[in-house]
């Protein structure tokens, strides 16, 4: 990538950062302002959710299109099917296109993946999933990849923090871990779960932001790989 567009991806980065940081510093107006609606399942951010995820995965083949080394398309090989999974996560496995089994006036629909007739099949095949990608990553040795990536000082480091940022929240708004949101008695059902949300939007644009920037590593240090 010519050195005349390194400002540009550094900016885009920067933005992308600013924007995670501005929702979990807002989290508390956001939840308030916003129409409890907007946190429902199959509401808006959880359909922005979706709708960033497949821009991550997209991105990620294209990636591995655009790579210059073996190496390195091989690395966007494994993170892809990843997004996939995130995607099929938050679509509950299809459950969400099925009718809601119950209604909320505050939290909206709920959607169980317990009734789905393929459900005892999902977890086996996450599994068969999650061992090839750990054997691809053992034998391109992309191990060597996240070891130059913090020899160069490019690993995605803040934005693995603001994953976990984001993960807290949305752990803290559903009461898992002994996890709560401070001051939550100020806030009803559908707020508090509009928080949830926002915390999973916010871990997902993070996720987006370290792939990004991992993308950018590649294009500006070609040794990395």
């Amino acid at each position: 990538m010519s050195k005349e567009k390194q400002p540009k991806i550094s900016c885009n980065l920067k933005l992308l950062r600013s924007i995670i940081l501005l929702i979990y510093i807002m989290i508390y107006p956001l939840a308030s302002l916003l129409p409890v609606e907007y946190g429902w399942e199959n509401g808006f951010i959880e359909n922005s959710q979706v709708g960033l995820c497949i821009i991550g995965f997209l991105s990620s083949i294209w990636f591995a299109k655009q790579s210059k080394t073996n190496q390195m398309r091989w690395f966007w090989i494994i993170i892809s099917p990843l997004w996939l999974i995130i995607i099929t996560r938050e679509l509950s496995w299809g459950a969400c296109f099925l009718p809601a089994q119950s209604m909320d006036p505050l939290t909206g629909g709920t959607y169980s993946s317990s009734i789905l007739s393929y459900k005892p099949y999902v977890y086996p095949i996450l599994k068969v999933i999650g061992v090839a990608i750990l054997v691809l990553f053992i034998i391109t040795k992309q191990y060597q990849t996240l070891v130059n990536l913090c020899k160069n000082r490019d690993f995605p480091l803040l934005e693995l923090l603001l994953v976990i940022i984001g993960a807290l929240i949305s752990t803290a708004a559903e009461e898992h871990m002994n996890l709560f949101i401070p001051f939550s008695s100020l806030f009803n059902a559908g707020q508090i779960q509009t928080m949830e949300e926002l915390g999973e939007f916010g871990v997902y644009l993070a996720l987006f932001a370290g792939q990004y920037r991992v993308y950018q590593a590649f294009c500006r240090n070609k040794s990395i790989n």
